[in-house]
C-alpha cells in the first residue's frame, strides 16, 4: 500500500508539471510569435526568424506532451528551449537591456521540473554558459546593450537564485517526504487493521478500500472501486434499510448489523460504521467507515438460542417429571396415611363395637333365659348403644375432614390443631400407654392450612409413639407451643432414646424408613417437611436431646 501511496503522490506531481509545461510553453509560444511578427514588420528579419523558430519549438513541445504523456522528456525539451532563449537574450541584451534579468528565472524552472539532482545539472550547464558569455562581454567579443557591471551583477543574482531555488525544492521535498511518511503510516495502520476501512463518493461508490476487504468479501480492493456500496447488500429490504438509516442519522451509522453479499454468493453478517466526510470547501464528499465480519458471532448467537431453548425444554420436562414424582409421592403418602388412619379407626371402633356387641348379647341372653327386661334397663342399654354409635359417627367425620383438601389458607389456632391431633390418636396413645404433656401458648389465629398441619402433627406424634417399641422406659411425649419474635414454634419431644446419629441426616429423604418391621413407607417425614417448607413456608427439623428425639416445627408471621 505504501507503493500505491507513493505512486499517487508522483501522479499528482506529474500532473502539476504537465499543466505547468502546457501553460508556460503556450504563453512563451504566443509571446515569441507575437514578437516575431513585430520584429519582421520592422525589418528585423533575423531576430523575427529566431522568435518564430523558438515559438514553433514550444508549440511542438505542447503537441509532443499531449500525444506521448511523457512529462519528463517534455520538461527536458522545454528546458532546452528556455535555456537557449535566455542565453541568446543575455548575449544580445534583450529588450532595452533587460536580457541579464531573464536568466535568473532559469534555476527556478529547472529545479521545479527536474528536481534537485537533474535540475542542478541543468543549472550547472546553464551557469557555465553564462560565465563564458560574461567573459565574452568582458573581452568585447559580445556587445549587449548593457554594461559588463550589469552582467557581473546578473551572475551574482543568478548564484543567489540557484541557492533560493535549491532550498525551495529541498524544503518541498522534505515536506513531501513528511507528508508521504504520515500518509504511509496511516495507510499501514488501515491495511493491517482487522476491520475493513472504506470511503465512497456522494453516490456511495467506493473510491478507497483497504486490502482486508479480500478476506471479508473475496474482492480485491481495486475490484470495488467505482462500485456502489448499496449494491453489495443482499436484497432490496436491506438496501432500503441502510439508505434509510443513513438519511435518518445524517450519514452517521454506528454498529449497524446488516447482511452483505460475498463474491462467492454467500451472505455474511457485517457490522457497519459510517459517517460523512467533507472536502476542503466544507462540501459533502461522501461517507467513510469500517466493515467488521460478525458472521461467526451471529452463528454463535443462533446456536446459543437453540441451546437455550433446548435447555429450557429439558428443564421444563425435568420440572414436569419432578412434579409428577412429587404428586405420586404425595399420593403414596396419602394412601399410606390412609392405611394408618384406617388402622386407627379400627382401633377406635374396636372398643365401642365390642361394647355394643356385649350389650346386645346380654339382651339376647336375658330373652332366651326368660328373664324379665324392664323399661329402665332397656333404656339404659339403648342409651349406651346410641352413645357408642355416635362416637363411631364422630370418628368417621373426623377422618373425613382430615382428608378434605383445603387449598386456601384460613385462620388456624395452632393449639387447637395440636389437640385435634391428640384426639385422633387417642386410641393409639391409650393402647401404647403413652403419657402426653401439653405446654401450649399459641391461641392467636394465624393464616395457614389446617388439614396439612394436622397431618404433619399426627405423623410426628405417631412416629414418637412408634419410637417406644422395644423400650422399657416410662413412655412420655411432651408437646410445646410458643411465640418468639415473628416465629410460631411447636416442638414434639420424647424419651425413647433418640435417632441413630448415622441416619439422622437421612430421615427426611423420600423412602427412607427405620420401621421396616411395621411396614413403614419412608414417606411420612419427607411429605411432612415438604408440606411445612413448600406449602406453609416454614421449617421442620430434628435433633437429639439427652433422652430422645426433638422435632421442631416453625411457621412465620
Amino acid at each position: 500500500m505504501n507503493r500505491y501511496a507513493t505512486t499517487d503522490f508522483q501522479k499528482r506531481a506529474d500532473a502539476t508539471r504537465h499543466d505547468f509545461i502546457n501553460i508556460a510553453a503556450g504563453f512563451s509560444a504566443l509571446l515569441l510569435l507575437g514578437f516575431g511578427i513585430v520584429h519582421s514588420y520592422h525589418a528585423a528579419y533575423t531576430l523575427g526568424l529566431l522568435e518564430f523558430l523558438f515559438g514553433s519549438f514550444f508549440i511542438a513541445n505542447i503537441v509532443y506532451l499531449k500525444r506521448s504523456k511523457n512529462t519528463l522528456l517534455s520538461s527536458e525539451l522545454f528546458l532546452s528551449n528556455v535555456a537557449m532563449i535566455t542565453l541568446i537574450i543575455f548575449a544580445n541584451g534583450g529588450y532595452e537591456g533587460t536580457g541579464h534579468i531573464w536568466v535568473i528565472l532559469f534555476p527556478f524552472v529547472a529545479l521545479y521540473l527536474q528536481g534537485e539532482k537533474r535540475g542542478m545539472l541543468w543549472v550547472l550547464s546553464h551557469f557555465t554558459t553564462l560565465l563564458i558569455l560574461t567573459y565574452f562581454i568582458y573581452d568585447g567579443i559580445l556587445r549587449p546593450n548593457y554594461t559588463y557591471a550589469l552582467a557581473q551583477q546578473s551572475i551574482l543574482a543568478y548564484f543567489g537564485a540557484v541557492i533560493l531555488a535549491y532550498m525551495n525544492e529541498k524544503l518541498k521535498r522534505i515536506s513531501y517526504e513528511h507528508t508521504l511518511d504520515a500518509h504511509n503510516e496511516i495507510t499501514s495502520v488501515l491495511d493491517n487493521m482487522q476491520d475493513t476501512f472504506y470511503r465512497t463518493d456522494t453516490s456511495y461508490r467506493f473510491i478507497a478500500v483497504t486490502p482486508s476487504i479480500y478476506a471479508l468479501l473475496g474482492y480485491h480492493n481495486y475490484e470495488l472501486i467505482d462500485h456502489s456500496l448499496i449494491d453489495l447488500l443482499t436484497n432490496e429490504d436491506e438496501r432500503d434499510y441502510f439508505s434509510t438509516m443513513l438519511e435518518k442519522n445524517s450519514g452517521h451509522i454506528k454498529n449497524l448489523e446488516i447482511k452483505i453479499s460475498h463474491k462467492n454468493g454467500d451472505n455474511i453478517w457485517i457490522l457497519v460504521n459510517a459517517h460523512r466526510y467533507y472536502d476542503l470547501a466544507n462540501r459533502f464528499a461522501g461517507i467513510e467507515g469500517t466493515f467488521k465480519d460478525i458472521t461467526e458471532q451471529k452463528h454463535y448467537q443462533v446456536e446459543l438460542i437453540k441451546q437455550t431453548e433446548l435447555q429450557e425444554q429439558r428443564i421444563s420436562e425435568g420440572i414436569k417429571q419432578l412434579r409428577q414424582k412429587d404428586a405420586l409421592m404425595l399420593q403414596q403418602a396419602k394412601m399410606a396415611q390412609m392405611g394408618e388412619m384406617i388402622s386407627m379407626i379400627a382401633h377406635q371402633w374396636r372398643q365401642p363395637l365390642a361394647t355394643i356387641g356385649a350389650i346386645s348379647q346380654n339382651l339376647k341372653l336375658s330373652t332366651m333365659l326368660g328373664e324379665p327386661i324392664n323399661d329402665t334397663l332397656l333404656n339404659e342399654k339403648l342409651t349406651s348403644i346410641n352413645s357408642h354409635v355416635n362416637m363411631l359417627s364422630e370418628t368417621i367425620d373426623d377422618f373425613r375432614n382430615f382428608f378434605r383438601p383445603d387449598k386456601e389458607k384460613n385462620d388456624v389456632v395452632l393449639d387447637d390443631v395440636i389437640r385435634k391431633a391428640i384426639d385422633v390418636l387417642e386410641s393409639s396413645i391409650m393402647t401404647n400407654a403413652v403419657e402426653i404433656t401439653l405446654n401450649l401458648h399459641l391461641k392467636t389465629p394465624i393464616k395457614s392450612f389446617q388439614n396439612e398441619l394436622l397431618q404433619v402433627l399426627i405423623n410426628l406424634i405417631s412416629n414418637a409413639i412408634d419410637a417406644f417399641d422395644d423400650t422399657q422406659v416410662r413412655r412420655h411425649i411432651t408437646i410445646e407451643s410458643f411465640h418468639i419474635d415473628h416465629a410460631f414454634t411447636i416442638t414434639v419431644s420424647d424419651n425413647a432414646g433418640g435417632i441413630d446419629d448415622e441416619v439422622i441426616d437421612k430421615i427426611f429423604d423420600p423412602y427412607f424408613s427405620t420401621k421396616e418391621i411395621k411396614n413403614g413407607t419412608g414417606l411420612g417425614l419427607y411429605m411432612s417437611k415438604t408440606i411445612i417448607e413448600e406449602h406453609c413456608q416454614g421449617s421442620l427439623s430434628a435433633k437429639n436431646s439427652e433422652v430422645g428425639a426433638v422435632f421442631t416445627l416453625t411457621l412465620w408471621e
